[in-house]
């Protein structure tokens, strides 16, 4: 519930806007599934482990990269959502 409520509660995404979450797994799922359901696009998925690519992409994911170099860098400039939900952390920065 964390994920989903944390996107439905805090985020209010809206249609047509871009997600960026960093970390597919337990709390970043939902986020996605959340995303997915009020039709944001894209929706990136940010992670480390790319066994998690196929479910990542049941969830709602239609962009996933595994991390290389400062990716947060990279995606700051352009997405005006990023969600992360890694182990140590979850944080949302508009």
């Amino acid at each position: 519930e964390l994920g989903f409520g944390a996107h439905t509660g805090i985020t209010h995404v809206k249609v047509g806007q871009s997600v960026v979450i960093f970390g597919v797994g337990g709390v970043g799922l939902p986020i996605a599934q959340a995303a997915a359901m009020v039709s944001a696009y894209p929706i990136v998925g940010i992670e480390r482990q790319a066994a998690k690519r196929a479910l990542a992409e049941q969830f709602g994911v239609t962009h996933f990269f595994e991390p290389a170099g400062d990716v947060g860098a990279a995606v700051r400039a352009g997405v005006p959502l990023r969600i992360q939900s890694t182990a140590s952390m979850f944080r949302v920065y508009k």
